[in-house]
């Protein structure tokens, strides 16, 4: 199955991508396909808004207060950026037995 390729860069090809805004800041988890790797991979992002409302990318760690990221992962699974199975996967495996 083909994915639809939202962006394109000489890094990599952006395949699905959730986000939330505050203010002129945008947070995002997305799925992209690194080129040189051929690897799909999970990226956390951070887009501004300019004076004229266009977003660009912020090269910078994604710093978030728990409840943000809370609500990013929510929007990345509703996106099926990352599926449901991973997060109930990655919780049971880190929940003490």
């Amino acid at each position: 199955m083909v994915e639809e390729v939202l962006k394109s860069t000489d890094y990599c090809d952006l395949l699905k991508q959730a986000k939330i805004e505050d203010g002129n800041s945008i947070y995002a988890i997305e799925k992209i396909l690194v080129k040189e790797k051929g690897t799909k991979e999970i990226r956390f992002s951070y887009y501004k808004k300019d004076a004229d409302g266009k977003e660009f990318f912020v090269p910078r760690p994604l710093d978030l207060e728990e409840e943000k990221l809370i609500s990013l992962l929510s929007e990345g699974i509703k996106e099926e950026v990352i599926s449901k199975d991973l997060l109930i996967k990655a919780l049971s495996e880190s929940l003490p037995r």
